[in-house]
């Protein structure tokens, strides 16, 4: 089970991670990535059964610097099934 609280927002310096949905069976959830400076989706986190992990699918678009690629990765190597 994830180690956050489904309803919980972890915040980075530049990005926040928020909870959107539990997926059908209940057993993984569903993020946003949101840009903190101003508010824009950046993606989702998924839980992909394939990879037996969560995986980030950005949305078209978007750039990303390293430090935002580490918050993102710090948060799905938490966040197991």
């Amino acid at each position: 089970m994830s180690p956050f609280a489904p309803t919980q927002t972890r915040r980075y310096q530049y990005i926040e991670i928020r909870h959107v949905s539990s997926s059908p069976s209940g057993k993984t959830h569903i993020w946003d990535v949101i840009n903190r400076s101003g508010g824009h989706a950046l993606g989702v986190i998924v839980y992909r059964p394939g990879w037996r992990q969560y995986v980030f699918e950005p949305d078209e678009a978007t750039e990303y610097s390293s430090g935002c690629l580490d918050d993102i990765s710090a948060f799905m190597k938490e966040a197991k099934p």
